[in-house]
């Protein structure tokens, strides 16, 4: 068994699978946390390489999740049970990002039909949410209600062949038998003052002395385990499950009336299907890239800063190469800037849920997102040294907005995955900040996803808080197919997602960059209308190349900040010998492979 750490240029961790005597799989994964649960198998040892594997891929952004996911593909499972496997074991090792307390996306692509399909598995606000608001504490009324085991449970009836209490398995060993604080969990808790102000619910996030964990401590989250165990037996809620939480969750913020209606609608929907939609699909470099079609989502940035970007001629601005890691051309790093400014001008104005106003989700996907028309006239609004001065949404002919509103949005998690019938899946799942509400119940929090409603917003006008609504989010994961090759990709990152995602995307379809390059490339973009970043790495920057792209992007006008930018980017990719990987281990992933 081999796995390999990163090194300075490259960025993504490898692994390889081997058999180990008759008809026994073992998973290799590792990062520099050496992270390794008791119960694995697997071995660790250190080289710089590329991920590649013959039959199977998994990248997520924590090792024991990749383990997990890697385990079940190699047994033989699809890329659903690996999903399921990798996001139980986030939801514990990454509290902080997602869990059974939130929301997800996932895009999957089936290699027999060769369809790829969305589900969208955003929470919502209750059915009767303007009536139990009122006196409610600000952390409850935040609560939407979760979807993250709505659709594992849905994937599971689709595309399974394991059954969910094995799935679950790798969760519970880990939270019963224990597992190590990563740096970033312990560096989350330690900024975040929420988890702490619980009393007996926030003591699984402590260490054995009761104190907050640093990093390779030990914990264990038994309520956590339970509940999962309980869940794969039940296929949803039972009334003791649910009766649990309300009393945790009442020891800790008032708001009696909202608590029940939302544990009422989550123990209903809990079993109910999500509907898998077909994929809204856009061209860019002879590839088809496909994404969640819902309005409300980050696809919308995504497929219009696509649609612009293929009027820009990217394909002719190699990146430079310094100490084996590739770096943006400055010019292409300001237009592509340019064009997510442009689209998050448009969907920080118009997103919205499509259920709540077809009409108007309709007039914004054919007048904007997909419309040919006005996407060539806005990137003839991008000039190659000047940054576009207060970008203005587009106007919907008989449709009116409240104005333009940044996002938010931070917690969030991703799963990559490939399986041994070449079947692609990307999920990307979200609390919307870390920790979410700060409010826990059997082990796990509980998201804070209704405050990505438009606090401005009238309830009828584009992202509103209404009934039984859901929230613009920016989580965005993809799946491209060029001829024969399917790329999965997709990131955590709030509102850098679209141009985490967009920067590999360009990286691998127009530079020819493995995913391993595209990923270790430093990253940049704009994460709303007058907001840019560009990466600073290692602290500061030494590479030359990077920093003159600062530099000049200051002076060619971008709102630039400069900083960590760490993705936590996934990416499988079908190669004529099978696959390759990459996952970011600036905030520890791993991909594994076999």
């Amino acid at each position: 068994m081999v796995v390999r750490h990163s090194g300075r240029g490259i960025l993504a961790l490898a692994l390889s699978t081997v058999l180990l005597g008759a008809g026994v799989s073992a998973c290799s994964t590792g990062n520099h946390q050496a992270a390794i649960a008791q119960h694995s198998q697997c071995e660790v040892t250190g080289a710089d390489t590329v991920a590649q594997a013959p039959e199977y891929m998994a990248a997520t952004t924590h090792p024991d999740a990749t383990r997990a996911a890697c385990d079940v593909l190699a047994e033989g499972g699809s890329a659903a049970d690996a999903l399921i496997a990798a996001q139980a074991v986030l939801g514990l090792v990454e509290p902080q990002s997602s869990g059974p307390g939130g929301g997800a996306i996932a895009l999957y692509h089936d290699a027999a039909t060769g369809q790829t399909r969305a589900y969208d598995a955003v929470v919502h606000s209750l059915n009767n949410d303007d009536a139990v608001t009122d006196g409610v504490d600000e952390e409850v009324r935040s609560i939407g209600v979760p979807q993250t085991l709505r659709l594992l449970r849905q994937l599971h009836e689709d595309h399974a062949t394991m059954p969910l209490s094995d799935l679950v398995d790798p969760a519970y060993q880990l939270g019963t038998r224990g597992f190590s604080a990563s740096a970033r969990l312990a560096g989350a808790m330690e900024g975040n003052q929420r988890p702490f102000r619980l009393s007996k619910p926030g003591a699984v996030l402590r260490n054995a002395s009761g104190d907050r964990p640093a990093e390779g401590d030990e914990l264990h989250n038994k309520p956590y385990a339970e509940f999962l165990r309980e869940w794969a037996r039940e296929g949803g809620l039972s009334e003791e499950m649910v009766a649990n939480m309300r009393a945790e969750l009442l020891d800790q913020a008032a708001g009696e009336e909202y608590v029940d209606s939302l544990l009422a609608e989550w123990q209903r929907e809990a079993s109910a299907p999500v509907e898998s939609r077909e994929a809204l699909c856009t061209d860019f470099a002879e590839s088809s890239v496909c994404g969640n079609p819902s309005t409300a989502t980050g696809m919308m940035v995504v497929a219009q800063a696509l649609g612009i970007m293929r009027h820009l001629d990217l394909g002719r601005l190699d990146p430079y190469s310094e100490e084996d890691t590739q770096v943006a051309r400055a010019t292409a790093a300001h237009m592509m800037t340019e064009a997510e400014r442009l689209a998050f001008t448009d969907a920080n104005t118009w997103m919205d849920d499509p259920n709540f106003d077809p009409q108007r989700a309709r007039a914004y996907l054919e007048q904007v997102v997909t419309n040919e028309d006005y996407l060539r006239a806005k990137a003839g609004e991008i000039t190659q040294k000047n940054s576009v001065d207060d970008p203005q949404p587009a106007d919907l002919e008989g449709f009116s907005h409240h104005g333009y509103e940044d996002s938010q949005e931070e917690g969030t998690a991703q799963i990559t995955v490939a399986d041994g019938q070449g079947n692609v899946a990307a999920m990307t799942t979200t609390l919307q900040r870390n920790f979410g509400s700060g409010l826990m119940a059997q082990g796990f929090f509980l998201n804070n996803s209704l405050d990505n409603f438009s606090a401005d917003a009238t309830p009828e006008g584009p992202n509103g808080r209404r009934n039984a609504s859901t929230p613009r989010t920016m989580m965005a994961p993809l799946i491209a197919r060029s001829g024969d090759t399917v790329l999965g990709l997709g990131s955590p990152g709030g509102r850098k997602i679209p141009s985490y995602n967009l920067k590999n995307l360009v990286a691998m379809t127009q530079w020819g960059l493995s995913p391993a390059e595209a990923i270790a490339m430093p990253n940049f973009g704009a994460d709303n209308r007058n907001g840019a970043y560009a990466e600073t790495m290692y602290g500061e920057e030494t590479l030359s190349h990077q920093g003159s792209l600062q530099r000049l992007l200051r002076e060619w006008g971008q709102p630039l900040t400069v900083g960590e930018a760490d993705s936590g980017a996934g990416i499988v990719r079908s190669t004529p010998d099978g696959w390759e990987g990459g996952a970011d281990s600036r905030r520890g992933g791993a991909v594994a492979g076999g």
